[in-house]
C-alpha cells in the first residue's frame, strides 16, 4: 500500500534524519514536496531536497535554538519528527551479556516541539 500525500511548500524537521529509519522518512518526505530539515549531533552533506543543522536534541536551548534558526529562514515549521535515538554500548566486567548488548534510548524532546504558526 502506498501512501500518497502533497506536503509542498511544508517544512518537516527530522530529528536523526541522516542515517536509517530517519533517513527514510526524511526522503519520503522530500518526495511528497516538504524541505526537510535534518539534524543530528554531528556535520553531514545534506541529502538530496534536504538541509542539515547540528544539534543536539539533549540539550533544550539548543533545540529552541534549532527551531527558531528553522523558523527564521523558512517562515514556518510544519511538521517534527523526533526520530533522534542515543546508542549505548553498556558494559560489565561481571555480565558478558551485558557487555555485548547494544541499547537504543529515545531522546526526551522539549516542549518546544509543537510545530509553530507561519510568519506573516
Amino acid at each position: 500500500m502506498s501512501l500518497s500525500i502533497d506536503l509542498t511548500g511544508r517544512v518537516a524537521l527530522v530529528t536523526g534524519g541522516t542515517k536509517g529509519i530517519g533517513a527514510g522518512i526524511a526522503a519520503t518526505l522530500v518526495e511528497a514536496g516538504a524541505h526537510v530539515v535534518t539534524c543530528a549531533r554531528s556535520e553531514v552533506t545534506p541529502a538530496p531536497g534536504t538541509t542539515h543543522v547540528v544539534c543536539d536534541v539533549r540539550d533544550a536551548d539548543a533545540v529552541h535554538a534549532m527551531i527558531d534558526g528553522i523558523v527564521a529562514e523558512h517562515g514556518r515549521l510544519d511538521i517534527a519528527v523526533n526520530n533522534a535515538g542515543e546508542r549505548r554500548t553498556h558494559s560489565s566486567p561481571t555480565d558478558r551479556r551485558v557487555s555485548t548488548t547494544r541499547s537504543w534510548g529515545s531522546t526526551s524532546p522539549p516542549c518546544c516541539w509543537l510545530p509553530r504558526p507561519p510568519t506573516g
